[in-house]
């Protein structure tokens, strides 16, 4: 070899032996100065700047409008009823298929008046409460008066209401007689009140006595005074219950105080309120002139065996008297 070229070929020997000792010894070759440095996250990491500011918004976060309560319940019309629940004691308030009826027949009604109550242990009515609020609807709650007679059993009086539509208002009152001795069971009165609509009222609660169902009848009009005076802002007054007005009891033909200008009677002799086969009107509804305007015209018997389907039998384990009943407008009280 020219001694000129040896240098520069041992150059190029020494370059190739560098790269194949290289290839061969397995290591890693180091990463080169400009190769991007591997990022690794841990809870002390702090991202870069640009990942940690919010999302820039277009438009201004809205605000969830509020949730609309539900509308109240406004009623043009109420029913009130009155019903002698028969023999009503602590042991008809637990046979299911008679409470089954009576729950059924109360929630067609707004305001109950109901007499005939003999329950010595408080539990009927609170039990009949809780069979009404055990079904769908609106709740119930009730009103009940002392026990009450000369005789035994005494018996109770209870108005029933539905709390979505009506209110009572003040305290409830029994008829307290100035030095005499007319009734056996005096009646009870309470006031009550159309929720919305403002129409209110007094209804007072009666049962007449069998032997002096006449005199007592004769009485009412008393009565009537008596809660004008306890309720001295209300103008509309309603009697309602059983008074044995009809048959052998009372004749609606003859004179009497009741029967005049100023009371005008709901449920007339047309109609029969027991399920019996005499054709007797006992059960009535009579209202004051103040209530006249308030009236909506419709009133009648309410019968519940043609109603659920029921032979004699079970209809008279539940009562042998229907209910009765009348609709009121609930926006035109005047008083």
């Amino acid at each position: 070899m020219d001694r000129r070229y040896k240098p520069f070929f041992c150059l190029v020997l020494l370059v190739l032996s560098s790269a194949c000792l290289g290839s061969d010894s397995g290591t890693t070759t180091t990463a080169s100065p400009t190769s991007q440095p591997l990022v690794t996250t841990n809870p002390q990491t702090t991202l870069p700047p640009e990942t940690t500011q919010a999302p820039v918004l277009t438009q201004p976060p809205t605000t969830p409008p509020p949730t609309t309560p539900p509308p109240m319940v406004v009623t043009d019309k109420i029913k009130v009823a009155s019903f002698k629940i028969e023999g009503f004691d602590e042991r008809k308030a637990v046979k299911p298929d008679i409470m089954e009826t009576l729950s059924k027949i109360a929630r067609n009604f707004d305001v109950i008046a109901i007499q005939e109550i003999r329950d010595s242990k408080d539990i009927a009515m609170q039990n009949y409460i809780d069979q009404i609020n055990a079904m769908d609807g609106p709740m119930y709650d009730f009103i009940i008066s002392p026990r009450l007679g000369r005789y035994e059993p005494k018996e109770q009086y209870a108005f029933l209401y539905n709390t979505e539509t009506i209110s009572p208002v003040g305290s409830p009152i029994t008829y307290q007689e100035a030095g005499k001795d007319i009734f056996n069971r005096e009646p009870f009165i309470a006031s009550f009140k159309v929720k919305e609509n403002g129409f209110d009222f007094v209804l007072i609660n009666f049962i007449t006595h069998t032997e002096k169902s006449a005199s007592e009848i004769e009485a009412l009009p008393e009565v009537i005074d008596y809660a004008r005076q306890s309720f001295s802002e209300e103008e509309d007054f309603i009697v309602l219950g059983h008074l044995r007005a009809d048959c052998q009891y009372f004749d609606v033909q003859g004179p009497s105080a009741l029967i005049s200008n100023e009371y005008i009677w709901l449920i007339d002799n047309t109609l029969d309120t027991t399920i019996r086969t005499d054709d007797c009107t006992f059960d009535r509804i009579i209202i004051t002139q103040g209530v006249s305007g308030d009236y909506a015209n419709e009133a009648d018997v309410f019968r519940f065996d043609t109603e659920y389907g029921l032979t004699y039998t079970p209809t008279a384990r539940v009562s042998s008297h229907y209910p009765v009943y009348a609709e009121f407008w609930t926006d035109k009280d005047t008083d």
